[in-house]
């Protein structure tokens, strides 16, 4: 009883619609309003995949310029360094004869000597110790114990002293004893033991 009643609503709705159908005027109105509508329809279907591009072309681009922001605050950082690099380049060489990659205790035996010869001070040992240098203990700042033995006078004594401590090679004196010399005319006996430190790679 229902699709009876619903087959002749729309079949007085069709009747009542299909006279205005007929007129040429209102054909052309469905024409366009049909056509537009079609247009619409596919356009939104052209253009989904552009917008879709779009915003997938913005994200990359706002994805680039973070990386290129990325990238210049490192190439500012690089430059920075470079630039303090420069700075301290001049120095790099006191660092390293300061605390030498290796024990170098051939070239801090002629330090050492060089300092007693400007202090008028007279060398009559220079014992240093052996050096292991395949110890796994030693860390990555590794040192040896040498010994000093020296006679001169008193004043010149005292500058040797003060020369050790202000040479370029890092080197700590450890103990200290002064003896009178045997002789009437030999002055006073040094005793020195220290260290000397390096860096080991």
């Amino acid at each position: 009883m229902k699709t009876i009643f619903k087959k002749s609503e729309y079949e007085k709705y069709y009747r009542g619609i299909l006279p205005y159908l007929k007129e040429e005027k209102n054909q052309k109105y469905l024409t366009i309003i049909l056509t537009f509508g079609a247009s619409i329809f596919f356009l939104l279907f052209a253009i989904s995949p552009t917008l879709s591009t779009i915003t997938k072309l913005k994200k990359e681009i706002a994805d680039s310029r973070f990386v290129e922001e990325k990238l210049s605050q490192k190439i500012n950082s690089l430059s920075s360094l470079s630039q303090a690099y420069q700075n301290v380049e001049g120095d790099i060489s006191f660092v390293t004869d300061a605390v030498p990659d290796k024990p170098e205790s051939p070239i801090l035996t002629a330090q050492l000597q060089a300092v007693a010869k400007n202090s008028s001070v007279s060398l009559t040992n220079i014992d240093i110790n052996p050096i292991d240098l395949t110890d796994k203990k030693a860390t990555s700042s590794s040192s040896f114990r040498f010994e000093i033995l020296a006679s001169g006078e008193y004043a010149d004594l005292k500058q040797f002293i003060n020369n050790l401590k202000n040479m370029q090679r890092v080197i700590s004196i450890d103990t200290i004893s002064i003896t009178k010399g045997t002789d009437v005319n030999s002055g006073i006996d040094l005793n020195i033991k220290g260290t000397a430190y390096y860096k080991k790679l």
